[in-house]
């Protein structure tokens, strides 16, 4: 009896193993990758951020303590392009499904202490997906005595940022000029992170130039910084 339950058991094992194989290779014959094209962004749409990525940033807040901000690892913008798949019908090395090779932009800032940072980067939603969405993600953190932090993420075109789907960020206002502790901006968004970053405490207002990047940041405790300079 022991061994006709064995026997049993390596008959099902073999079976499923020979069913998986015959899958593998009809998946193999289905399959025909193509390249169906190259995203990238135009020069317009690279010039939602200011940024040369080679600035050293200050920021000041209204007692004089200062926050500075440098390239991080290269100087510069970087931009690099991936594969965005359509799904996966086999294993990529074995039968890639076809895809669009899409842009990715960025621009990171780190403070030389390490405690503090401003990344925007550009990239595209779903290019399979119609109409194909442009989005723009803005990060900002700072260390005191404890990790205060922003990441959202927001639809743009034209030069023109619109609220993403998700409400955990938002929108407040635009303004043609904004002033921003003693200094006066232009063309500047009100940024607001409704939720409570996980684990760490909330800079819920960005204030982000179409001129001139992030320009300020506030926290939920009414803490300001202002962007002073910028080399």
């Amino acid at each position: 009896m022991h061994n006709e339950k064995n026997m049993k058991k390596y008959f099902i094992v073999t079976l499923l193993a020979f069913m998986c194989s015959l899958a593998l290779i009809q998946c193999q014959k289905k399959c025909v990758s193509k390249e169906l094209g190259v995203i990238r962004f135009t020069q317009s749409d690279l010039n939602i951020v200011p940024y040369a990525g080679t600035e050293n940033l200050l920021f000041k807040d209204s007692i004089g303590d200062s926050i500075s901000e440098h390239p991080e690892v290269v100087p510069g913008r970087i931009s690099d392009y991936n594969n965005y798949y359509d799904g996966y019908c086999c294993l990529e090395d074995v039968c890639p499904p076809d895809h669009y090779v899409v842009q990715g932009n960025y621009t990171h800032f780190e403070g030389k202490d390490y405690k503090t940072s401003i990344e925007v980067d550009l990239g595209f939603e779903d290019p399979f997906s119609t109409p194909l969405k442009k989005s723009i993600g803005i990060v900002v953190s700072y260390e005191d005595s404890q990790q205060w932090y922003f990441s959202g993420y927001f639809n743009f075109d034209s030069l023109k940022l619109t609220n993403p789907s998700s409400g955990r960020v938002s929108i407040v206002t635009f303004n043609d000029i904004l002033k921003i502790g003693p200094k006066q901006f232009f063309k500047v968004y009100t940024l607001k992170q409704n939720e409570d970053p996980q684990g760490l405490k909330n800079i819920q207002i960005v204030y982000y130039s179409i001129n001139s990047g992030v320009v300020g940041f506030k926290t939920d405790q009414g803490h300001l910084w202002y962007f002073d300079s910028g080399l």
